[in-house]
């Protein structure tokens, strides 16, 4: 099992957590302030989604609508499902985290 090195104090100590679920696909996500990158079970985005363009899309669309595209490194726990799945309950959970950023999201 790997250690949670990539988020200082762990999942738990973090005060923004969206979790999204999509058909039995099931997404922890925490946002960080940083530059923007994405880590989905301790690897890169790209790397963990294969390298199919619309899902690393798919992932960053709550982001770059409201304009956190490089405000906010995203870390994500991801299982169930497939990879289609788990991106939209990735996308989802993003959007609930942002949400408790800033209420005034909502509009969007």
């Amino acid at each position: 099992m790997r250690s949670n090195c990539m988020l200082p104090g762990g999942f738990a100590a973090q005060t923004i957590i969206g979790t999204g679920r999509w058909k039995c696909a099931i997404a922890r996500v925490v946002p960080q302030e940083g530059t923007g990158k994405f880590f989905i079970n301790y690897r890169d985005a790209k790397e963990y989604l294969q390298g199919n363009p619309l899902w690393v899309q798919y992932i960053k669309v709550p982001m770059v609508t409201l304009g956190y595209e490089t405000s906010y490194d995203v870390f994500v726990r991801a299982h169930g499902v497939g990879l289609s799945g788990q991106a939209q309950a990735i996308s989802l959970g993003i959007a609930r985290a942002l949400l408790k950023v800033s209420a005034d999201h909502r509009d969007f």
